[in-house]
């Protein structure tokens, strides 16, 4: 993403969103590219916590996603060979009622697909639409702007239109795989597992759409299938420690469809009618050195990626992008010194590497015990303990000296000059 004179964000997905949403939000300009020509297709993580919808809530756009959304439905266990058979259900997350502390108390389900087209709605409320088919090739940084070169293919042509632009500030949200860190120079350390996944949404009828289906264990080679919020979608995930042809399972429509009915037990009343997006996925667990440098900054996947289990890709996204929103929103009004910046990357680096360790031991506990306590959703993956009472432009007063004053304890911040 770009400031114009404004700020750009890289990149479309949730993070990009949340950002450009933010600041436009606080009347900043923003331009925003996306390399993809298309808007996304499918589900990926879907879930959402509740520090997510505090976000949402201050863009004005927690109650559409909640009505987009659907609650988290009870886990059940199928016994395998044979499929047919119930062996548990559990509750994954049990949803509870807001207060005024906690607004937003219960996760939901709601695909990115969805989340983005809501987002995007927003913007171009705002008069901005997402730039699709345009990439950054290259910047260059001076000491009061990013220079910045893109691209884009004409349609239906070959041809390549070049455009050289000028910009305050650029922020990366273009994944994992972006250019952005890569150009920065960014480190990205961590580790690349073992285990290897086929991940995908499909058409389907016969299976109950008020439960979350898992055959076999973790230890073995495992099918779940989960209901979406659009009817008659479910979005399925294939792993396992013995799951060795991914690549041959995800090569095609038939072989796919062959293997997740061998191992559901070749059910005769669930019936696979249309796969509407699948591909090959390996867990990667990594995170950037820094979130910054100059006037680039990165978000999201592109500074962090997760395993799957526990679900914080996203939500980690988005509490960078609204960390890093308004922090940009008052720096380029002119509110606040630039040095308020470095506050995104003090806050944000402890933050992300303690919950990539939370959901790293979630994945070695999901190993462990496949069919236990570790598909819960509860605790620090709500994400409403995460706090900055640490950072140097807030002041958090000593608890006891206060409550021996008779005085509530809080957190306030220091005025940056």
């Amino acid at each position: 993403m770009a400031i114009d004179s404004p700020l750009p964000p890289v990149g479309a997905g949730p993070s990009g969103l949340v950002l450009a949403l933010s600041l436009l939000r606080n009347g900043v300009p923003v331009r925003i590219i996306e390399k993809t020509t298309h808007p996304r297709i499918g589900q990926r993580g879907a879930g959402i916590m509740p520090r997510s919808f505090e976000v949402f809530g201050f863009l004005g756009i927690a109650d559409k996603v909640i009505a987009r959304g659907r609650s988290l439905m009870k886990l059940r266990l199928w016994k395998t060979p044979g499929g047919v058979e119930v062996i548990k259900e559990m509750d994954m997350h049990t949803d509870t009622d807001p207060t005024p502390s906690i607004p937003y108390p219960n996760m939901r389900l709601c695909g990115q697909n969805n989340l983005d087209t809501i987002m995007q709605a927003e913007l171009k409320e705002c008069g901005v639409s997402v730039e699709h088919g345009v990439q950054l090739d290259s910047f260059e940084q001076f000491s009061d702007h990013v220079q910045v070169q893109l691209s884009k293919q004409k349609i239906g042509t070959e041809e390549i239109e070049r455009e050289d632009a000028s910009y305050d500030y650029v922020v990366g949200c273009d994944g994992a795989r972006g250019i952005v860190r890569k150009l920065l120079g960014l480190t990205f350390l961590g580790q690349t597992t073992e285990e290897n996944f086929v991940v995908g949404d499909i058409k389907l009828e016969g299976l109950s759409d008020d439960r979350w289906n898992l055959w076999s264990e973790f230890s073995d080679i495992f099918t779940g299938i989960r209901p979406t919020e659009d009817k008659g979608v479910f979005n399925f995930i294939i792993g396992g420690t013995k799951f060795e042809n991914h690549a041959e399972v995800a090569s095609n429509d038939e072989v796919l469809k062959s293997f997740i009915e061998k191992h559901t037990g070749g059910r005769k009343d669930m019936k696979i009618k249309e796969f509407i997006t699948y591909g090959h996925y390996r867990t990667h667990i990594r995170m950037v050195n820094k979130f910054g440098e100059g006037r680039v900054f990165v978000a999201g996947d592109a500074a962090h990626i997760h395993s799957p289990t526990g679900g914080q890709g996203l939500n980690t996204g988005v509490q960078d992008a609204f960390n890093l929103g308004w922090k940009l929103s008052l720096v380029t009004k002119g509110l606040s010194p630039a040095s308020l910046l470095d506050t995104y990357n003090d806050e944000r680096l402890p933050v992300v590497a303690e919950m990539l360790n939370i959901t790293t031991g979630i994945l070695n506990a999901t190993r462990a015990a496949p069919t236990g306590d570790a598909w819960k959703r509860t605790g620090a993956l709500m994400q409403l303990g995460v706090n900055y009472r640490w950072s140097s432009i807030v002041v958090d007063e000593p608890k006891e000296r206060l409550d021996q004053e008779g005085t509530p304890h809080v957190c306030y911040f220091r005025v940056l000059r």
